[in-house]
């Protein structure tokens, strides 16, 4: 066990750093952020001192606390969002959004498919020339292209 000397209220430099397990330097950075006061000539008061070191600890506890205690409850919402979305599926309010994708995928190229098959419908019953028969694919075709550009939603209006 280590033995501390305090003389006229106030202890050395290297005295406190045997308890604290903390260095001078440590101890300075904690005085200038206003936890205790400063050492002049390399001695701490030492009632001071201990109060503010016991703050300082004490703080940094509940800090840790209150952080694990904010990463629980993240941690919980976020258990309780997917458990919602689990629901939400099972009573089809949800789909899933590859499924989705995969079916308009589909639907777009059936609607492309029939688009490009107009122009030979179209044109044998209206008995069209050449011209007139590449001019109508050439506008199902600038159609379809027009209609393959990504377009841009404003997912902030939600």
């Amino acid at each position: 066990m280590t033995h501390i000397t305090i003389s006229n209220g106030q202890i050395t430099a290297k005295t406190l750093c045997q308890p604290t397990s903390l260095t001078d330097q440590r101890h300075r950075q904690l005085a200038n952020e206003g936890h205790f006061p400063p050492p002049k000539l390399g001695l701490y008061q030492f009632e001071a001192t201990v109060h503010g070191l016991l703050r300082y600890y004490r703080n940094k506890n509940n800090k840790t606390k209150a952080s694990i205690s904010d990463e629980r409850f993240k941690k919980l919402r976020a258990e309780r969002k997917l458990v919602e979305l689990d629901l939400e599926k099972s009573t089809d309010k949800v789909l899933d959004a590859d499924e989705v994708k995969s079916e308009w995928l589909n639907i777009i190229l059936i609607a492309r498919q029939k688009f490009l098959g107009l122009e030979n419908k179209i044109s044998t019953r209206l008995a069209f020339n050449d011209e007139q028969r590449v001019g109508l694919r050439k506008e199902i075709e600038e159609t379809l292209t027009e209609l393959g550009k990504p377009m841009l939603y404003d997912r902030s209006k939600k």
